[in-house]
């Protein structure tokens, strides 16, 4: 599980900072250098934030934490003429990229107009490339509602804001609204204006915060055993089988240690429809001289119960699998 962060610091010794990140198996997601400031967006294992905390206060750096680090944002306008005052669009377009978001603006083609606007597919894949949508909407509580169509069907959460206050109800295919942010023909500066775009932020946080768990708490079969085959050193062809290898142990062996220290990191056990989900348990009892039972807890349904020994075969039976 990794940690998102932004490193705020000066030039100066930033190359221990870099090699630090590398060696704690982290990695850097955008770097910029302004004048004789180093502004590093990065990803760090969860438990050795601490460690570049310590590094950034000794090279008297800032280190916060920035949720959005990484995360691709698409800000949608009906269009970019000047009949939809792109001000607010721009202004949180620039709003989030001091978050760490890297965000694309969007207009559409036929956009405008209660009754003639439109999206095209081609448009929608575009949009559905990138983690969250932000739809800019203008002032009329009306034309807000009735434009609905325009995403209630993309396949990412959508976040529509406007001008007045709209419960999200009404909003049909839209995950959160905000408020306060309409068609203003001048740059958002002013004390609402500010509180909106914080909010906005908030409700994006939220939004990805709630992807990160979710990605977490579970894994496809499939996607597993993709992870597995990249990591593994040695190829994994079916055609080859469960091989030897140079230190004489067989394939499904080494894959095998692979796969339980993959659960382990990602805290994941296999559960009885083959997928993997959070889970706890499997140590040892001293007393009673015997494993605990693992319990799996996948989500939105009843938590499952496994014996250490079913879950042995279950992870044996996927080792076939990607081996065989």
């Amino acid at each position: 599980m990794y940690e998102t962060l932004t490193y705020t610091g000066g030039v100066h010794k930033s190359e221990e900072v870099k090699e630090l990140i590398e060696d704690l198996g982290g990695f850097i997601l955008q770097e910029n250098i302004l004048q004789m400031e180093l502004v590093l967006n990065l990803a760090i294992p969860l438990e050795d934030v601490d460690v570049i905390k310590n590094k950034a206060k000794e090279l008297l750096a800032k280190v916060t934490v920035a949720p959005m680090a990484g995360s691709e944002i698409a800000i949608v306008s009906p269009t970019l003429a000047r009949h939809h005052l792109p001000h607010a669009a721009c202004d949180i377009s620039e709003y989030l990229r001091e978050f760490g978001a890297k965000d694309n603006m969007i207009g559409l083609a036929r956009g405008d107009g209660k009754g003639t606007s439109g999206i095209t597919e081609e448009e929608k894949s575009l949009i559905e490339e990138h983690d969250v949508a932000v739809f800019a909407l203008g002032s009329f509580k009306n034309c807000i509602q009735e434009k609905s169509f325009l995403y209630d069907d993309i396949n990412v959460p959508v976040i529509v804001t406007g001008a007045p206050e709209i419960p999200i109800e009404e909003l049909p295919g839209a995950d959160a609204y905000v408020g306060g942010l309409g068609r203003i023909p001048r740059r958002l500066k002013r004390g609402p204006d500010i509180r909106a775009l914080n909010n906005l932020v908030d409700t994006i946080e939220t939004i990805l915060n709630n992807k990160k768990r979710e990605r977490e708490s579970h894994m496809k079969r499939d996607d597993f055993k993709k992870i597995i085959k990249l990591r593994s050193i040695w190829k994994i062809d079916r055609r080859k089988g469960n091989y030897t290898l140079p230190n004489d142990e067989k394939l499904t062996i080494y894959v095998k240690k692979l796969v339980e220290s993959q659960m382990k990191i990602d805290n994941l056990l296999i559960a009885s429809n083959g997928n993997l989900y959070f889970g706890t348990g499997g140590e040892w009892d001293s007393e009673r001289k015997e494993f605990d039972d693992f319990t799996i807890c996948p989500p939105f349904s009843e938590n499952e119960i496994c014996t250490f020994d079913e879950m042995e075969s279950r992870i044996n039976r996927i080792v076939n699998e990607i081996v065989c």
